[in-house]
């Protein structure tokens, strides 16, 4: 099975270096510049499909691949990006400030965002299944992801992560 993991373009949370979670904010005109440049860069013919989260700044991504790539784009709440609670809109600093205030590990996977956040653990079962979604049509896919995301699918398929920036992408073959 052929994957191709492509992260969402940058978005002015992204550029501001704020936590966005499932925040919704559009792609800024740099992010979209960034994901055509990319997409330029995917052969053509090799996909078949494109899948993508509900947040806007991954589906403007999709549509922006998809119209080069000239293939469907498919939307799944699976992809969506893990809450952060009342920590989405802050600086990392300013979270981790937080977070050292009320003594607790945000590196754990059990970690819980306060107020209705997400640990990436809460995420995982969520990519769990869209993986063995894809490995049961075992067609060539792009998915369109989001940071922490990446991070539950692959703890959650026992591989290593590996961290993309915004309008990046890697390719996942098994």
């Amino acid at each position: 099975m052929k994957i191709l993991f492509f992260r969402h373009g940058q978005t002015y949370l992204n550029r501001e270096q704020r936590l966005q979670g499932v925040s919704n904010p559009p792609l800024d005109s740099e992010g979209k510049d960034a994901v055509i440049e990319s997409a330029k860069k995917i052969p053509q013919g090799v996909y078949t499909r494109i899948y993508t989260s509900p947040l806007v700044r991954a589906q403007q991504t999709a549509e922006l691949i998809g119209s080069i790539l000239n293939i469907p784009v498919h939307i799944d709440e699976r992809l969506t990006e893990r809450n952060l609670g009342r920590y989405e809109g802050l600086t990392q600093n300013e979270a981790m400030d937080l977070v050292r205030q009320a003594g607790v590990d945000p590196f754990s996977a059990t970690y819980r965002p306060p107020e209705g956040g997400e640990s990436i653990s809460d995420v995982m079962p969520r990519a769990k299944s869209f993986l063995a979604q894809l490995h049961q049509q075992d067609e060539p896919s792009i998915v369109v992801v989001h940071g922490a995301w990446t991070q539950a699918a692959a703890v959650a398929s026992n591989k290593s992560h590996q961290s993309v920036g915004t309008a990046e992408f890697y390719e996942f073959e098994e």
